[in-house]
């Protein structure tokens, strides 16, 4: 069987070291990129399922990294997460894609909660017992 692969990015390596942690307790594989620009480059090589994309980071940030992910891995799926939940930063990116966004600071029973929901949804024959 094989592991579903998630990208995490985010510039802050706290945050990415607590959602290593409970994607890895799930059960799924991950990779990490502290910027758009490395998450776009890494994207492209691991090809996820999932990506985690913060909004604001350095280099490119994540409504650029997600349309440029889009236009080369159109089947990959977004929760964005950011701490900025204003309207015009969420207008910018493609919600067709996103599966949900969560505020920061966020809730680690609720990002799990998104996750079996994501997953459910996603993959009905597989995690309708979650």
């Amino acid at each position: 069987m094989d592991i579903m692969q998630v990208l995490i990015a985010d510039d802050q390596p706290g945050i990415r070291m607590l959602l290593k942690i409970i994607l890895e307790q799930m059960g799924f594989g991950v990779h990490e990129a502290k910027n758009g620009q490395e998450a776009v480059e890494k994207a492209l090589n691991i090809r996820p399922g999932l990506i985690i994309m913060d909004m604001r980071m350095p280099y490119k940030s994540g409504d650029e990294a997600i349309a440029e992910i889009q236009s080369f891995l159109p089947q990959t799926d977004f929760i964005v997460m950011t701490a900025y939940t204003a309207p015009e930063v969420l207008e910018r990116i493609d919600k067709e894609k996103i599966f949900e966004v969560i505020a920061k600071p966020f809730d680690v029973e609720e990002f799990k909660r998104v996750l079996n929901k994501y997953l459910v949804e996603k993959f009905p024959w597989k995690y309708s017992f979650v």
